[in-house]
């Protein structure tokens, strides 16, 4: 059964971005996937139409203003630094720190993933794991915008979400995240073949691009507060950050992914071997290798 279900979703994919095709059926996402789903064995529900599979991206209240600057101070105080440059080049726009302070870090994600539960479950239809978190600190603007400051879709198996948890407010830094919508993603992608652009082909301008094509551009940002976080289907929906011009930005970077169980174990797990902190290679070369991370 699960054979003739992948093959038919194979079918229809096979038309698709080849990124896309790599990573659902040569790595073995889409199985990997699917096999959380079978063992986890929750019960089916009927999708949201305010849910994350149906808009792509949306904003969420978490915690108080309070509370998350005393999150942030928290990161910045246990938080180990990386140095990104060591992977790539260019990256001097802000830093980022592992968090793998089981007492400051798990409290956090309790918090999130409380107020998410049931409507990540849904959108996965089987338990979930935190893939990778860190924390981002994005300088203001000094050099014009690159990598995810331009419109992109990020590289990855198209059933994975990101969590983007805002610890100090727009007011105080005026950087952002901006959205295209879902169905605006797959027309670019077709029309003008603008989805999974290597860094050097980002645009800034996405609009001509669209007009160029009579796309009529459907954008959605926020005025995002401390402690708010958006969550959002990076692979699906065209995005890119906005820089900062004020003060620098501090926000909680989270991927998750399908797991077979409770993210809580698996996350203990991962932060005693010291996993799931920045690497410049974001995923494994072929999904089977999740087990080892996901394993009791």
């Amino acid at each position: 059964m699960i054979l003739h279900r992948l093959e038919s979703y194979y079918r229809r994919i096979r038309g698709e971005d080849k990124v896309v095709v790599d990573f659902e059926v040569n790595k073995g996402f889409a199985l990997y996937a699917k096999k959380c789903a079978l063992t986890s064995k929750l019960p089916t529900t009927k999708p949201d139409q305010q849910g994350i599979h149906k808009l792509g991206a949306k904003l969420v209240t978490v915690f108080s203003p309070a509370q998350a600057k005393k999150i942030k101070e928290d990161f910045l105080r246990v938080g180990e630094k990386v140095s990104v440059q060591n992977f790539r080049a260019n990256l001097d726009y802000g830093e980022f720190y592992n968090l793998y302070d089981q007492s400051t870090i798990l409290p956090v994600f309790k918090q999130i993933f409380g107020t998410l539960d049931q409507e990540l479950l849904s959108y996965f239809n089987s338990y979930y794991f935190v893939y990778s978190w860190n924390l981002v600190e994005t300088f203001p603007a000094t050099n014009p915008p690159a990598r995810s400051f331009l419109w992109h879709c990020d590289k990855g198996p198209l059933r994975h979400l990101k969590i983007l948890l805002y610890l100090n407010g727009f007011d105080e830094h005026q950087g952002n995240t901006e959205f295209i919508s879902k169905q605006n993603t797959v027309d670019l992608g077709k029309k003008a073949n603008y989805r999974f652009r290597k860094t050097d082909m980002r645009l800034l301008d996405i609009d001509s691009v669209a007009a160029q094509h009579k796309i009529a551009l459907d954008k959605k940002s926020w005025k995002i507060n401390a402690g708010q976080a958006i969550i959002f289907e990076p692979a699906q929906v065209l995005h890119r950050g906005i820089l900062p011009s004020l003060n620098s930005r501090y926000l909680l970077s989270c991927i998750l992914l399908p797991s077979d169980k409770p993210w809580p174990n698996i996350f203990e797990k991962m932060c005693l071997n010291k996993q799931g902190g920045y690497h410049p290679e974001v995923w494994p070369a072929h999904a089977r290798a999740l087990t080892h991370l996901t394993a009791a």
